[in-house]
């Protein structure tokens, strides 16, 4: 079925069906019960923090046989943006798994599949942050995420560059 014949079914319904079919899905689908929830009672604040200890619990894993997975990450992301909560938060989100990343026992011991794909997140959250015009916005956190990875001046470098690269109006170019 399509969008459109879906939303054709749904305004040849009265208002009490489409609340009935409406709380079907929520009892039924928890992604739906959290959207809701969210439309009902929108704080991207409250959202952020829930969806940070989310990555926390991603980053602190205790099992020597599991080592975190930024697939892991970009699906916390993907599952964050479908709340339509706005870019600047997003962008705040995605710097926080990116400094959580780079910050963990993990990054100096992982694995190059890791480190790369730690690299190509930062990437992707500064593409992501300059299509949608918050790199000005989220500016201070850019420039923390930076001195949290200056302990390692290779991974510093190559981060600054990927910045200038997507935000040059945040280095004076």
């Amino acid at each position: 079925m399509s969008k459109n014949d879906v939303k054709k079914f749904l305004s040849s319904l009265d208002k009490a069906q489409i609340i009935s079919i409406v709380m079907d899905m929520y009892d039924a689908r928890k992604g739906a019960k959290e959207y809701l929830d969210y439309v009902a009672n929108p704080d991207e604040k409250a959202k952020l923090e829930e969806y940070k200890k989310l990555v926390d619990k991603e980053f602190r894993c205790t099992l020597i046989t599991h080592q975190p997975e930024v697939a892991v990450c970009r699906s916390i992301v993907s599952e964050f943006k479908k709340l339509k909560i706005s870019p600047e938060t997003v962008g705040a989100l995605m710097f926080y798994i990116v400094q959580t990343g780079f910050n963990t026992s993990w990054y100096p011991h992982g694995k190059k599949k890791y480190k790369e794909g730690m690299v190509d997140f930062f990437d992707k959250t500064m593409e992501y942050i300059s299509e949608n015009h918050v790199a000005t916005a989220l500016r201070q956190t850019l420039t923390q995420t930076l001195v949290r990875c200056n302990y390692n001046n290779d991974l510093f470098e190559t981060l600054k560059e990927i910045a200038k690269r997507h935000a040059p109006e945040l280095f004076g170019y």
